[in-house]
């Protein structure tokens, strides 16, 4: 890729592991650490952006690092297949564009009560999720939003919610179970194809 980090093919890439970061530092750059194969990541409060990619393709264990001021850009966790729970910091009101799609082995996501929308893609192929309950204030779940989570199967939807976007849990193929309350104003199209009970 045109942005890759520039030692992704130096000699001594794969004994990157550890990541830590001293304070001062206030962006972590695109592709940054893009395809390393680092386990675990130390940011200083003074790090408030992280850019597209800048984590994809690693070997990342938790995402503990990341503070209620954390900016995101596209992709950041795509393809952290190491990642098997995810608790995203109460402050966050969005997720970004396909923050943690194919992130494969994620069984569990914990959701911050100040959320308010899920973004585009943000948990696409995702596919060892078993069941997500959207908490109360979010308002909307953006298109193809848990596209393509095969191993879905139940999905509780909040009161506070308002749309869903096309194609939100498309091919979510094994989603028989879905609790929606009274107050959806708009459904996309495509929302639930290719669902077991479609």
């Amino acid at each position: 890729k045109k942005n890759k980090a520039p030692w992704i093919t130096a000699s001594w890439a794969s004994s990157i592991k550890i990541v830590e970061i001293n304070d001062g530092v206030t962006r972590i750059g695109n592709y940054a650490f893009y395809g390393l194969p680092i386990t675990s990541v130390a940011l200083p409060d003074t790090a408030v952006e992280i850019g597209d990619y800048a984590f994809s393709t690693t070997s990342l264990q938790n995402t503990n690092f990341l503070k209620s001021n954390t900016v995101l850009g596209e992709y950041v966790f795509q393809k952290c297949t190491a990642l098997e729970s995810i608790t995203i910091p109460e402050g966050w009101t969005s997720l970004g564009t396909s923050t943690f799609a194919e992130c494969a082995n994620v069984t569990k996501v914990i959701f911050p009560s100040t959320l308010k929308e899920i973004n585009s893609g943000a948990f696409t192929s995702c596919s060892s999720l078993k069941s997500i309950e959207i908490p109360e204030g979010v308002e909307k779940v953006g298109s193809y939003a848990f596209y393509y989570c095969e191993g879905l199967e139940s999905v509780s939807l909040p009161s506070t919610l308002r749309t869903i976007e096309d194609n939100a849990f498309d091919s979510c193929s094994a989603l028989n179970t879905v609790d929606i309350k009274e107050g959806l104003e708009t459904v996309g199209d495509w929302v639930f194809s290719g669902c077991l009970d479609e």
